[in-house]
């Protein structure tokens, strides 16, 4: 395991970086959300200054999101979800 950094971006966002560079890996993540969470988990991300939906790909976890079918699940704007998962309280 590499070492991982906390990179605080503006506003209330912070990230949790690695320090190294992959090219395949596998990612077990465990969250607990109240049902109007909206976060999510960014991978592929090539500059630390610069990590938003818009720069990498996002797994979503927002039971609420107007599209549902980017919610809890979808990676926003490349895969769907269906059936949408909910993870607000749990």
């Amino acid at each position: 395991m590499r070492e991982l950094v906390i990179c605080a971006n503006k506003g209330d966002f912070s990230a949790l970086v690695s320090s190294a560079s992959y090219r395949d890996f596998g990612l077990r993540a465990e969250f607990w959300v109240s049902h109007d969470a909206n976060s999510g988990i960014f991978i592929r991300c090539s500059d630390r200054d610069r990590i938003n939906p818009g720069s990498v790909y996002e797994v979503n976890i927002f039971d609420t999101r107007p599209d549902p079918g980017y919610g809890t699940g979808a990676i926003v704007e490349l895969a769907k979800v269906s059936p949408v998962p909910k993870a607000g309280g749990r």
